[in-house]
């Protein structure tokens, strides 16, 4: 094949790519405006200064029957370049173009450029079942185990793009773990549960301020979790139990009000959690309830 030609395919391929993402782009702020008009519904009566939603089941009851309902969405799954190490095994964070996916069983890291397809691989981490997360652009793997022991460390893959080294550039938090749930929003670092030093699950929950690099121990779980991952949609964070106590796993999903994270550590260092089952996760119903109970 010749360097013509060459160049043509990746061309196309590159414009396949810019369709696609323009398609994601444009479902997405859809999504985004049928959500904003649901929330604004919802939120009518003003509880405390802040619009809530009062009673949901009362309000379902009085729905009426001309409302419209979401628009139409189609989701289409797009084969990519398959992972180098088995997704089960890993814990991963995402930027903009980049997906990062550190394998707990090794030290192997890789990173996925969404751009060009292509998976690379960085140097080792050198702690074992920590997990990652994103801190100010920097990827930062939390805890784990160094020398087959928990360790509360936090290093940091820093670099131009052709050397990178790991390094302590934020300071240690207060209790050591391995597997902990991590999730950074805004200027606020959160992990919880994750496995002791006893190798026992934890419900220990502590925040660091990303700008003050400082900790904060905040209210823990409502009972130990040994795996999980966290997420947030609108203005509640979930974080959704692996491991556990197996008598409480039935309502798997704990959730907290987004504002609370984020003002911990500075007016206040309490969390309200609330456990729920997956079948009662739903965003635009939760806000006003988190609220109500508080």
């Amino acid at each position: 094949m010749s360097k013509m030609m060459l160049i043509e395919k990746q061309l196309k391929e590159k414009e396949v790519m810019l369709t696609e993402m323009q398609e994601v782009l444009k479902q997405k702020d859809t999504t985004i405006k049928w959500l904003q008009q649901q929330h604004a519904t919802t939120t009518s009566d003003t509880r405390r200064g802040k619009d809530l939603q009062v009673n949901t089941s009362r309000r379902r009851e009085k729905r009426s029957p001309s409302r419209k309902s979401g628009p139409a969405i189609t989701f289409k799954w797009m084969q990519r370049t398959d992972s180098p190490i088995p997704i089960t095994s890993t814990s991963y964070v995402n930027t903009w173009d980049t997906l990062q996916i550190l394998d707990s069983k090794s030290h192997k890291l890789y990173t996925y450029r969404v751009s060009s397809g292509e998976w690379l691989e960085l140097p080792e981490c050198p702690q074992l079942a920590s997990s990652l997360a994103c801190i100010n652009n920097i990827i930062t793997a939390i805890g784990g185990l160094e020398n087959r022991k928990c360790t509360n460390k936090l290093v940091s893959l820093v670099g131009d793009g052709t050397e990178n080294k790991w390094i302590h550039y934020f300071p240690s938090m207060p209790t050591k773990r391995s597997h902990p749930v991590t999730l950074c929003r805004l200027n606020k670092l959160l992990v919880a549960g994750g496995s002791s030093e006893e190798g026992t699950a934890t419900a220990a929950v502590e925040i660091m301020n990303t700008e003050t690099k400082q900790w904060f121990m905040v209210t823990p779980l409502p009972f130990p979790i040994m795996k999980g991952s966290a997420t947030v949609n609108m203005d509640v964070l979930y974080i959704s139990v692996y491991q556990g106590e197996k008598s409480k796993l039935k309502k798997s999903v704990m959730a907290c009000l987004i504002n609370d994270l984020t003002t911990a550590g500075t007016s206040t260092e309490f969390l309200s959690w609330y456990l729920l089952e997956h079948s009662q996760v739903e965003p635009s119903n939760l806000i006003g309830q988190l609220e109500g109970t508080k």
